[in-house]
């Protein structure tokens, strides 16, 4: 199965392996995306989703500060305190310890909770999946383009047996993630590079 995108009407053959992390995260290329599109497209739903969830942490902290606030003004402890993930509510035990006469301690204890905005989980989990499909989907981008560099290369009549893939990403990275830029970027560092004697 072959998929073209733009950037050179380059073919994408999708490969057993690639067709495993395809149905994964369930991609989809289509004829306008390119290595410099999908990588911005990753950057901005990383961005979105590192704030939803900054924002998400400290909605949990604010509800475990509260439930430590409630019982402190009470006089009482907290314990066992721990997170419901299917229903976003912190629950923990409150603690407290009245003296009665001849110094005899009685403990009472109460069940207590807060809950979270479920709407902020969705969004945060909506965007880490997104985020992770699109991380797949560069770096399956990134190897075919890293491969029809290669030939590109061959063709000129530039050898690349030797070339390391590390080197082809950083001639890709340099022209922003543009073949025909990364073809003048690496003939011109490669033609230069002096045989070692």
């Amino acid at each position: 199965m072959i998929i073209t995108v733009a950037g050179g009407n380059i073919g994408i053959p999708i490969t057993r392996r690639n067709k495993e992390i395809v149905d994964k995260y369930g991609i989809s290329f289509n004829e306008d995306d390119t290595l410099e599109s999908v990588r911005d497209q990753f950057s901005k739903v990383k961005k979105q989703h590192r704030q939803l969830r900054r924002v998400y942490d400290t909605l949990n902290r604010t509800a475990v500060k509260s439930i430590h606030q409630y019982a402190a003004k009470r006089g009482g402890g907290v314990a066992n305190l721990i997170f419901d993930d299917v229903s976003s509510v912190w629950k923990a035990t409150m603690f407290i310890d009245e003296t009665k006469e001849d110094g005899v301690v009685v403990r009472s204890e109460y069940i207590i909770h807060k809950k979270i905005d479920q709407s902020f989980k969705s969004c945060v989990l909506e965007r880490a999946s997104l985020e992770n499909m699109l991380k797949a989907k560069v770096k399956i981008l990134q190897d075919v383009y890293q491969e029809q560099l290669k030939v590109m290369l061959t063709e000129y009549g530039i050898d690349v047996t030797n070339v390391e893939d590390h080197c082809l990403r950083n001639f890709l990275k340099k022209s922003r993630w543009n073949l025909e830029g990364a073809k003048e970027k690496a003939i011109s560092e490669l033609s230069s590079a002096k045989p070692v004697m």
